[in-house]
């Protein structure tokens, strides 16, 4: 990790990204219908939770160097509108009929990609979680910032061997796990047991 890293656990990002979900203009991801729809929640979120510019990125960005002298340089600008394209094609066939492999691989792609010059661990975060309520009375949140810094940075490491080694088992169950943790206790799911 670069050592300018900028998840500072601890800092309110995930009352922030609850806030955003729950308390906000945010349309369900239900009624989302095509790629320009997709588009506006992406930017929406951007606007609504780090500040200006909330467009998608027009310059190259890297990770800040590590000890070593080496770092990320993410894809270039000229690419971004196009894979998001690509994310939200694979978003919108498995959003009904598998919400999590949706919302987890879409998380995964949004920061692999970072189509916005910051903020794009909090918005993909955010499409996580958005994705997995799409029009919920109680909606169930999973506080992935702060289980990245509960398990020493687990959550971070599986999302890079994802990311850059195509290995999707240890992201998935590390989900599962936490998921399993928060809402089911002794095989009751907590979430049905407080459903009106």
């Amino acid at each position: 990790m670069a050592e300018a890293n900028t998840e500072a656990f601890g800092d309110g990002r995930s009352k922030l990204e609850f806030e955003t979900l729950a308390n906000s203009d945010l349309p369900s991801a239900g009624s989302i219908v095509d790629f320009e729809g997709f588009c506006k929640v992406l930017k929406y979120i951007k606007q609504a939770t780090s500040p200006p510019p909330s467009g998608f990125r027009a310059r190259s960005i890297a990770t800040a160097r590590d000890r070593n002298g080496s770092y990320v340089v993410y894809p270039s600008p000229t690419y971004v509108l196009s894979q998001l394209g690509v994310i939200y094609e694979h978003w919108k066939r498995y959003r009904v009929i598998e919400p999590g492999f949706a919302a987890v691989v879409a998380m995964t792609a949004l920061t692999n990609l970072h189509p916005f010059i910051d903020g794009n661990g909090r918005i993909a975060r955010i499409v996580f979680n958005w994705t997995l309520n799409p029009s919920r009375a109680n909606p169930v949140y999973l506080p992935i910032y702060e289980l990245s810094a509960l398990s020493r940075c687990g959550y971070l490491v599986r999302l890079r061997q994802a990311q850059y080694h195509s290995e999707w088992g240890p992201l998935f169950q590390f989900l599962l796990l936490c998921s399993e943790r928060l809402f089911y206790d002794g095989g009751v799911n907590l979430i049905s047991a407080q459903s009106p």
